[in-house]
């Protein structure tokens, strides 16, 4: 089966999640070219060391992978941020096959498998169905 897994908010705490959707709400654009993918990036550099995991999940999704599952790291920033997400999951990195940046168009994209996030509107996404997780923090 596949898993695509919401990062920010479910795997990692939710700073990042939470000043994406500030910014956001307030209007930013969220297209690959705008700037609001810098200042994210550089938040997201600069708090790479502190963001705390969510092991519980993580050893979930270890077991599934080593069953056999296809497991995709799927989330709502822009690939910018990809070597800092990759630094903040560290030896974790194994788990996942595939790294998915939306670019904030998540919760407009459906993907093949099952969606696990902590946001109820991306959970219509899944082609299968979904796990809803309460905000890790």
């Amino acid at each position: 089966m596949l898993f695509n897994v919401d990062f920010h908010g479910t795997i990692a705490g939710a700073l990042h999640d939470r000043w994406i959707q500030l910014q956001m709400s307030l209007g930013a654009s969220c297209a690959d070219n705008s700037s609001i993918w810098d200042n994210y990036a550089r938040m997201v550099f600069q708090t790479r060391d502190i963001i705390p995991l969510n092991h519980p999940l993580l050893k979930l999704l270890s077991d599934l992978k080593d069953g056999g599952h296809t497991i995709n790291l799927w989330t709502n920033a822009n690939y910018t941020v990809a070597r800092d997400v990759k630094h903040i999951l560290n030896g974790y990195n194994r788990i996942f096959d595939k790294f998915i940046f939306c670019a904030g168009r998540k919760a407009h994209t459906v993907v093949e498998g099952v969606v696990i996030d902590n946001e109820v509107p991306n959970l219509r996404c899944g082609s299968i169905g979904s796990i809803l997780v309460p905000t890790f923090k």
